[in-house]
């Protein structure tokens, strides 16, 4: 019913925009043909009263409600003594002062008013008035749906918002977790390799190799922990992707060494392959492409007991633009 009478409002809601009737009687209408008005109107809250006696087509004098009206017809001889009468008659037994608000009063502010007023006529209709003249009667009904109607999506908005603010902190959790992994795999392998330069029998070349390797990883961690830092940038949506020209090649051979250290410890090789031949250059942000494969190849190493896992590294021509593919393969 809400919906179909406000659809989604705005917090803002003012009783302007609200449903009402401006219905007239003059004071002179007799209050027989104000019945019928309501018994043809059963909706009807009420009826604007005039007095069409002034030249300028009519003061408003007050509002007369369906329930009070037919209220004082019920008592004992009032339909004898009223019907053929005109209203003016019964002013002074049914009290006809309107409750006024201005049509950008708000809702909330309305209903206040509204429910304020004694017990005898707090569901009386309000009178909306326009400061460009317009005037209408606001049923008290309509007026506390709208409220209903706007606390409900206020609660809501609460909901909403505490949802968002559960995801976002799962989110950073996750992230926290998944960049916990990722700082490890670069650790392990610098001190794995740092093991090797300390073993006497290590060859020039494989101190070399263990160095250049002890530096690669470092560099990876470092880049790790900047994307810590800049963890309010992911939050706030403005992370920024880079698009640096790099090698595909030396790229995958860089996460190659820094998944080495584990693969050797489950017992499981490592390898690139080529399904077709490769560009010498891309454009990418290496270090989220670096990330994901890390993350690709640690799960794939995680859940392989023996055999191997391998990087394919193929270009993709098939869309129109190439673009460069890795499938990570394990046994």
């Amino acid at each position: 019913m809400a919906d179909a009478l406000f659809g989604r409002p705005s917090p803002s809601l003012t009783v302007r925009e609200l449903p009402g009737v401006s219905e007239r009687v003059s004071l002179q209408t007799p209050a027989s043909d104000v019945a019928q008005i309501f018994e043809r109107a059963p909706d009807l809250v009420g009826a604007i009263v005039i007095d069409d006696s002034v030249n300028n087509g009519g003061d408003i004098v007050g509002v007369i409600s369906r329930a009070a009206f037919l209220e004082r017809l019920s008592h004992p001889f009032a339909l004898e003594l009223f019907m053929k009468r005109p209203i003016s008659q019964m002013i002074e037994v049914i009290d006809l002062e309107p409750q006024i608000v201005p049509a950008d009063c708000g809702v909330h502010e309305a209903a206040g008013a509204a429910l304020h007023r004694s017990a005898s006529r707090v569901f009386d209709p309000v009178l909306v008035v326009d400061p460009s003249g317009g005037v209408k009667l606001l049923d008290v009904h309509t007026l506390l749906l709208a409220q209903s109607r706007l606390l409900e999506l206020a609660n809501a908005t609460i909901r909403e918002a505490k949802e968002a603010a559960e995801s976002a902190s799962v989110a950073k959790s996750q992230f926290l977790a998944n960049m916990s992994h990722e700082i490890r795999t670069p650790l392990t392998a610098i001190l794995g390799f740092a093991e090797n330069l300390l073993d006497p029998g290590t060859t020039e070349r494989e101190r070399r190799d263990a160095v250049g390797t002890i530096l690669r990883n470092g560099e990876h961690l470092l880049e790790i922990l900047n994307d810590i830092l800049d963890l309010s940038k992911i939050e706030a949506g403005k992370l920024a992707i880079e698009q640096i020209v790099v090698s595909p090649a030396r790229l995958a051979a860089d996460v190659i060494a820094i998944m080495r250290v584990r693969a050797e410890a489950k017992g499981v090789s490592l390898a690139i392959g080529h399904a077709t031949a490769i560009p010498e250059t891309i454009v990418t942000d290496p270090t989220r492409l670096r990330q994901i494969l890390i993350n690709l190849i640690g799960n794939a190493i995680k859940f392989t007991e023996r055999g191997g896992v391998e990087i394919q590294i193929a270009l993709d021509e098939s869309q129109g633009e190439p673009k460069l593919r890795f499938d990570v393969i394990d046994t």
